[in-house]
């Protein structure tokens, strides 16, 4: 009588006796489990891998780490590559009036027109959007303090809903520490800077308690230290951390989808730099 493999099998209860009635799996069955097991082990290798080559080709990649962020999986996020993937018809055709933030996923449209710009330092508009791609190619995959589609768009629309002035001059301001100086070069990308770091301190509010605000202290916090004043910058993390922690709660998906990007980027600054809690509630105390 063969092993029916229930607990007790059948041949126990037939046949009881005092020992444990133990059942090993038929080599075959084992069998089986161990190459669904690789093939689910392949299959996640290839959906990794896909993942991998869309963030070294710079695809997507703000988007596949908020969704890393966001515990999704990484099937889920192949799927979406391969959905995306397929239903785009190739880059759109760039015309004169048209520009792209190149390390940004997002379009942007008449990026120079006439009688409005974000900053009062440069009205070189070349000149800032080769900073915001600076920004958005290697700070803000690593330091994600804000939406960057609603930003984008917002940028885009003359907005101040997730934009603004202080904001775009913060991120120039930081993107100049990555400028590769070149012998071409005409401006003084140091100097610039400055200015860009000069024009933020002047027009900052610290009794702005708006989320823009808190994503304009903690950008300022990534230049300190870029100027290595991380003791002085430290500041500016410390009203980031304050400001968010008074934000009032309000009821819009995009607010809310930024308010948990921006308070995950804070925190993971107080964890890089070591702002223990004890220390910054203690500092928020002193700015309050």
């Amino acid at each position: 009588m063969h092993c029916d493999g229930n607990k007790p099998c059948g041949r126990c209860i037939d046949n009881p006796c005092d020992q444990e009635c133990s059942y090993q799996p038929h080599s075959k069955h084992g069998k089986t489990e161990l190459v669904e097991s690789l093939k689910s082990h392949d299959s996640w290798k290839r959906n990794a891998e896909r993942v991998f080559q869309a963030i070294e080709a710079n695809e997507n990649t703000s988007v596949i780490i908020e969704r890393i962020q966001n515990h999704e999986s990484v099937e889920s996020i192949a799927q979406w590559l391969q959905a995306a993937n397929s239903n785009s018809e190739g880059p759109s055709p760039i015309s004169s009036s048209r520009c792209i933030i190149v390390g940004s996923d997002n379009e942007m449209d008449d990026c120079a027109s006439p009688g409005f710009r974000w900053s009062s330092v440069t009205a070189n508009e070349n000149i800032v959007q080769h900073l915001l791609t600076l920004y958005f190619t290697w700070i803000h995959p690593v330091y994600m303090l804000f939406d960057e589609q609603l930003f984008v768009h917002s940028y885009q629309q003359r907005s101040e809903v997730f934009c603004s002035s202080l904001l775009v001059n913060a991120i120039c301001a930081m993107a100049c520490y990555y400028h590769t100086a070149m012998d071409t070069d005409t401006t003084d990308f140091d100097l610039l800077g400055r200015d860009f770091s000069d024009a933020v301190r002047h027009e900052l509010d610290h009794e702005d308690e708006s989320l823009l605000s808190v994503q304009t202290f903690a950008v300022m916090f990534l230049v300190g230290c870029a100027q290595g004043k991380g003791l002085h910058a430290s500041k500016y993390l410390l009203v980031a951390n304050s400001l968010i922690a008074s934000l009032e709660y309000i009821k819009d998906d995009s607010y809310q989808r930024v308010w948990r990007i921006t308070a995950r980027g804070v925190n993971c600054l107080n964890i890089n730099y070591n702002l223990d809690d004890e220390e910054r509630d203690m500092q928020i105390d002193k700015i309050r």
